[in-house]
């Protein structure tokens, strides 16, 4: 409470800064229900003449401050990011300010595709919003690009959860095990650029209102750049199999389009077999998300159309045969 006190207090004296033109007020704050570690809190603002509006305040780990006035430094490129503006950082407090942005997630967008196609949204929404999330993330790792370094030196968590995770002891055979960290171990000594990255970029983290599209909740974090690409790739896979096989080629073509972006902005190429061991590898992580995630009704039938999704997908690799 110390901390929402004391933020309130700032925002409150920082209101006449962020909206000159305006008298802004704090009409009301509250805790934005977010992951597990994450602390988003938002604020409504009413003027002098009943005009409504919100803010929002993310709280970071001071090791990414340095990212976010990175990204702070490219606001002539936000645009093309698709970062909500950032009103302010307040960097004492190691939090984020930005400027709400209107709209509903990707993930509900498909959902009322398949719903009611001709009355919510269509299909060139759809394929028009991954290809500017893909033109997005390419922006965005151009602009930050770091270089290229060993995948071994960048204590990736793909890689870390899977070596060191009991439970994964339990989803495969001690020979399949071993084969996955004989083939990290080869992966480690390859060359990759490295960049900033969102961290999650999936439908959920994806706003879209009319033409606009927003990408919500950066990590602020370096690492390897096919990461991004990767995580947006299975968590449309995620949806398509949650979905009914009409929309098979609506997220066929998603994909397609995102890829076509990214590629024309970054030029990046990957080869086949590191792409499927970090998928791989993927596909481990969110399991093991998902075995300490909190149950209800909802996640319950999520996790197990995911599960078995992935088990499934996890024994058609090829170098585990």
């Amino acid at each position: 409470m110390v901390m929402k006190n004391s933020l309130m207090d700032i925002i409150e004296d920082n209101l006449e800064i962020y909206f000159p033109d305006k008298k802004f007020s704090i009409k009301r704050m509250k805790r934005i229900k977010t992951k597990i570690g994450s602390q988003v809190l938002n604020f409504k603002l009413v003027s002098t003449d009943k005009e409504e509006k919100e803010i929002y305040i993310k709280k970071i780990d001071p090791l990414f401050n340095e990212n976010v006035l990175e990204l702070l430094k490219l606001k002539k490129y936000w645009e093309y990011l698709l970062i909500p503006k950032m009103i302010d950082f307040l960097e004492n407090e190691n939090s984020i300010v930005y400027e709400g942005v209107k709209g509903s997630t990707l993930s509900s967008n498909i959902i009322y595709y398949l719903l009611k196609p001709n009355k919510f949204i269509n299909e060139k929404r759809l394929l028009t919003c991954a290809s500017k999330i893909g033109n997005a993330i390419g922006h965005l790792q151009k602009l930050t690009k770091k270089g290229e370094s060993n995948i071994g030196d960048l204590n990736i968590f793909l890689i870390n959860q899977f070596e060191s995770n009991e439970y994964v002891n339990n989803l495969v055979e001690y020979k399949f095990r071993n084969k996955i960290l004989c083939l990290i171990e080869n992966l480690k000594n390859l060359k990759i650029s490295v960049a900033q990255f969102h961290g999650d970029p999936t439908p959920h983290n994806i706003l879209m209102h009319k033409d606009e599209v927003h990408l919500l909740d950066f990590s602020f974090q370096d690492s390897v750049v096919l990461l991004d690409p990767l995580l947006f790739s299975v968590s449309l896979d995620l949806m398509r199999n949650r979905m009914p096989y009409l929309l098979n080629s609506t997220f066929k073509n998603m994909k397609k389009n995102f890829f076509k972006a990214y590629e024309k902005v970054t030029y990046e190429h990957w080869e086949k077999p590191v792409w499927d061991l970090l998928k791989l590898l993927t596909y481990f992580h969110i399991l093991i998300k998902y075995k300490k995630r909190k149950k209800n009704l909802k996640n319950y039938f999520v996790t197990l159309l995911d599960e078995r999704y992935l088990l499934k997908e996890i024994r058609n690799f090829e170098f585990l045969k």
